[in-house]
């Protein structure tokens, strides 16, 4: 065998085996970006979620000083109540504890 057709042989096997490497390197991004778009559409719905429910019980808060009942008023602050608490919990079992940084001497 020549050794150019040895060399060229050498550089279609490095060529293919470029060509998978960057591949399955394509795969691993679009996976990356996936979850990237997945996390984002999630805590745009969050976002909206807690902007609907702030507007909501602005709304109720309105309605119920307009009418002047204040069992409806106090059925609202417990509803609030309840809410801050779930949502409290729901960012403490969802928050990542943190440590310490080491102690310098």
């Amino acid at each position: 065998m020549h050794s150019s057709t040895l060399l060229g042989l050498i550089n279609l096997a490095l060529t293919i085996y470029l060509i998978v490497l960057v591949r399955k390197r394509s795969r691993s991004i679009m996976a990356d970006l996936a979850q990237l778009e997945t996390s984002v559409a999630n805590e745009t719905t969050v976002e909206q979620s807690a902007i609907a429910l702030l507007n909501g019980l602005s709304q109720q808060l309105k309605d119920a000083l307009a009418s002047g009942d204040p069992a409806r008023i106090q059925a609202i602050i417990d509803h609030v109540d309840a809410n801050s608490a779930a949502l409290a919990a729901a960012v403490t079992a969802n928050t990542p504890a943190t440590t310490a940084p080491p102690a310098t001497a």
